[in-house]
């Protein structure tokens, strides 16, 4: 499994807390390695590029260039799991692991971050079960995707994307997570 962090690398707020995280990570014998975020600046080639239908991302709750950026950035790290057939550890640059992550997920594309906004749901049972905390992600600063899950996401990213927290949505696709979480954002 691959480890990486999406980092504004221009920010040095953003570099602080990935190499946080960085450092989290290593106490749990996870290695981790930065990764220079799409930003707002370098976002429209990069849509452009790969096709891209943005017209999901105007709404209330985000900010639209900084919403696309953020999940171009994702998007970005699915291309390498699908593109590498390795799975990855995708962690936003406010993620801290807390514990242990599984080295026995059996999802495609796996929750591992605590529930960082809003109303949400406890799991009823440890490890891995159904996404029940949320309709979907609870935040998306700590996941796990399998090559195939990247593929899913890809693919559906074309025509349906959105903010990535809600983007990655149970309706869309067949999601899990862990618990206890082991990331925090």
């Amino acid at each position: 499994m691959i480890a990486k962090v999406i980092t504004l690398m221009n920010m040095p707020q953003s570099l602080k807390y990935a190499k946080r995280c960085i450092k989290s990570g290593a106490a749990y014998g996870i290695h981790i390695e930065l990764f220079n975020a799409i930003t707002p600046k370098t976002v429209d080639q990069f849509v452009y590029d790969e096709e891209i239908d943005t017209r999901f991302f105007r709404e209330k709750w985000s900010r639209y260039k900084n919403a696309l950026a953020a999940f171009s950035s994702h998007y970005s790290l699915w291309l390498e799991s699908f593109r590498k057939q390795t799975p990855y550890l995708i962690l936003e640059h406010d993620a801290v692991i807390i514990n242990d992550i599984p080295t026995f997920l059996r999802g495609d594309i796996v929750n591992l971050g605590e529930p960082s906004y809003g109303a949400w749901s406890l799991p009823e049972k440890l490890g891995e079960g159904p996404l029940v905390s949320k309709p979907f992600f609870p935040g998306a600063h700590g996941y796990y995707i399998t090559p195939e899950g990247a593929k899913q996401l890809i693919l559906r990213a074309k025509s349906l994307a959105k903010p990535t927290d809600v983007f990655i949505h149970r309706d869309t696709f067949e999601l899990s997570e862990y618990y206890p979480w082991p990331v925090k954002a």
